[in-house]
């Protein structure tokens, strides 16, 4: 089963800019969404720390091809 991920970008009065992720598309019992629910959320903590890294520094750190 696929599920959908939006990444939504936001800036503030202040310059800084706010990253929303929202993921939709669970299905089956609830104990299975809690569960395939925590298994995503660290994959998109790399990817987001990844990405500040190479933004910011312009650094590439591969994290997504250091656990594919």
């Amino acid at each position: 089963a696929f599920t959908q991920i939006t990444w939504t970008l936001a800036a503030t009065e202040g310059g800084d800019t706010i990253l929303t992720n929202e993921e939709s598309g669970f299905a089956g019992r609830a104990d299975a969404i809690a569960a395939q629910t925590l298994d995503s959320t660290g994959g998109f903590n790399q990817v987001i720390v990844a990405a500040k890294a190479w933004i910011e520094h312009g650094v590439a750190l591969n994290v997504v091809a250091d656990h594919a």
